[in-house]
C-alpha cells in the first residue's frame, strides 16, 4: 500500500518506525499430479504507477521522508506519547526527526534490538516449516 502511494504523495508520505520490507513479488502454487509436491513460483511483481517495485532491501530507501521510532508497548496505540505515534505527529507538524538508516542488507540499524522469534515448545509443523508460528 505504501509503495503505491509514493507516486501520488511524494514527500508528503513518510515511513515512520523502522525499515519494512513488504512484498514486492507474489507467488502461485503449482501442484504435481504424480505426487504431493507443490512448486511455489514467483509469478508477478507488484509495481506502483512509477513502475517502482524493487524494494528488496526495504522501503526506507524508497521514501523521501522517514522517521525512526521504536515500538512502545507500554502505551496504547494512538496515544500521542507512544513513540511511533509521537514520531508520526512530529512528521505531520514538520518537526525534524531521525531518519531510518539501513545497512548493506537493508535491515534497520539498531544494535541489540533484533531477536529470533522461536516458540518455547515448537509443534512438529513449526519444527519442519520454520516461521509458521
Amino acid at each position: 500500500v505504501m509503495n503505491a502511494s509514493i507516486p501520488y504523495l511524494g514527500a508528503a508520505a513518510g515511513l515512520i518506525g523502522a525499515n519494512t520490507f513488504g512484498k514486492p513479488v507474489g507467488q502461485i502454487g503449482l501442484d504435481r499430479a504424480q505426487c504431493d509436491d507443490r512448486l511455489r513460483v514467483v509469478a508477478f511483481s507488484v509495481q506502483n504507477a512509477n513502475r517502482q517495485a524493487n524494494y528488496f532491501n526495504g522501503m526506507a530507501s524508497e521514501f523521501a521522508a522517514t522517521c525512526q521510532a521504536g515500538d512502545d508497548i507500554a502505551r496504547q496505540m494512538g496515544d500521542p506519547e507512544e513513540a511511533s505515534t509521537r514520531a508520526a505527529l512530529d512528521f505531520l507538524a514538520g518537526r525534524p526527526c531521525t531518519p531510518i538508516s539501513t545497512d548493506a542488507r537493508g535491515a534497520s540499524v539498531r544494535e541489540g534490538q533484533r531477536q529470533l522469534l522461536v516458540p518455547e515448545r515448537p509443534t512438529v509443523a513449526q519444527r519442519e516449516v520454520p516461521g509458521i508460528f
